[in-house]
């Protein structure tokens, strides 16, 4: 799949995410403190520094609670920030229900929520 369709597809999810009313997605915004992030707000992060600091955090949290083997396959992802404190990165694991991962960290790369 083309990375600009995996990056649409994560878009439109996280647009989604903020805007679905339902319990459901009202939940996982007050999870992992989205609940005043609009999409409007969401902007693809490029700095390669921030990137490597989220990957790495991401690998650092899966090391410390599971098995982690195919976390350490990861090199990249999609890096979002969301609001002045949280980012969100998302990475291809083996998910059954999205085929990736979502992380949530907050602005000192520590991480608030897996799986949205």
């Amino acid at each position: 799949m083309h990375d600009s369709v995996r990056t649409n597809r994560a878009l439109e999810r996280l647009n989604l995410l903020l805007t679905d009313t339902a319990a459901y997605y009202a939940g996982l915004r007050v999870d992992a403190g989205l609940q005043a992030t609009v999409p409007a707000d969401l902007v693809i992060v490029t700095d390669t520094v921030a990137c490597r600091r989220a990957v790495d955090a991401m690998r650092a949290y899966y090391d410390s609670t599971s098995d982690s083997s195919e976390v350490r396959s990861v090199n990249s992802g999609l890096l979002v920030r969301a609001n002045l404190n949280r980012l969100i990165l998302v990475v291809a694991l083996s998910n059954p229900w999205s085929g990736s991962q979502w992380i949530v960290l907050d602005s000192s790369y520590n991480v608030i929520r897996h799986t949205l």
